[in-house]
Parts: C-alpha cells; structure tokens; sequence
C-alpha cells in the first residue's frame, strides 16, 4: 500500500482495483440482497482500510438503489483468522445441533 503513496502507475491499479471489487460487490447485493457483506482474510484486510471507501462508492454506483440502502460493507473484526474461526464454527454447531451424535 505504500507504494500507491509513491507511484502514480501503483495508485490507478488500486483504484481500478476497488472499481472491480465494487462492481462484484454490487452484483452480490442485487442478487442476494444481504444485509451485510464482509471482507475479511487477509487481503480484505490488507486493502480494505485504504479501499473500503471506493469500494463502497463502486458499489452504490453500480447497485440497484433499495438493496444497497439495506445492506452496509464492512472490514471483518476478527483479524486475519477470520477464515480458520469460521470455518472452525461448523463442526462446533454440527456437535451442538446433534447433542454430540454421529
């Protein structure tokens, strides 16, 4: 990320970037009209701080009105073991869903 800070050619290729993602992001949220959606991992918290911003401004852009003013786009809060944790998750909630039955 520093380097966007020093080249012009590194700044354009982050922006487009956040374009990108922004337009998937909107095709995501037309379809399946989320509430939320999160960008964790290590690269949405590795360009999510310096991005979210464009992110979102691609998306609104690009998004029908109604299901963008219903959902929000936020960085993951649980770091970048946001993956292990979640997948961590559903073999936790199998057990407790079973009472420990196979």
């Amino acid at each position: 990320m520093a380097a966007a800070d020093r080249s012009e050619v590194a700044a354009r290729v982050l922006a487009e970037t956040a374009g990108y993602l922004g337009a998937g992001l909107a095709n995501l949220i037309n379809l399946f009209n989320p509430e939320r959606v999160v960008l964790g991992g290590w690269a949405g918290l590795a360009l999510g701080g310096r991005l979210l911003p464009e992110i979102r401004r691609a998306a609104a852009a690009q998004a029908l009105r109604h299901p963008y003013a219903e959902a929000s786009i936020e960085l993951c809060r649980l770091g970048p073991d946001a993956v292990s944790v979640g997948a961590a998750t559903l073999p936790m909630a199998r057990l407790l869903s079973t009472g420990g039955a196979a």
